[in-house]
């Protein structure tokens, strides 16, 4: 069972980056058409770094102070990034 509360890791990895991508993006017309309202849509990009698998989460926080996290997922890759 994954630990929502210990999801960061013990270091940070250099050379990963994450960026929200905009609303006029290709992804969000096939969401909406498909029916929702509401989504977060994200480019990873790992770079040099190799990965064999993902771990989301989000966190709520209120007035900025961190309440605890909603949710949380780990999946193993089928195929790594780097193969």
């Amino acid at each position: 069972m994954l630990d929502l509360e210990n999801h960061l890791p013990d270091q940070e990895i250099k050379g990963i980056t994450i960026e929200n991508l905009p609303m006029d993006n290709e992804e969000y017309a096939i969401l909406k058409a498909a029916g929702s309202d509401r989504a977060l849509v994200f480019d990873v990009n790992l770079g040099k770094v190799q990965a064999d698998r993902v771990h989301i989460w989000i966190d709520d926080y209120e007035n900025g102070e961190k309440v605890g996290s909603l949710f949380g997922m780990e999946s193993q890759m089928k195929r790594p990034f780097w193969a």
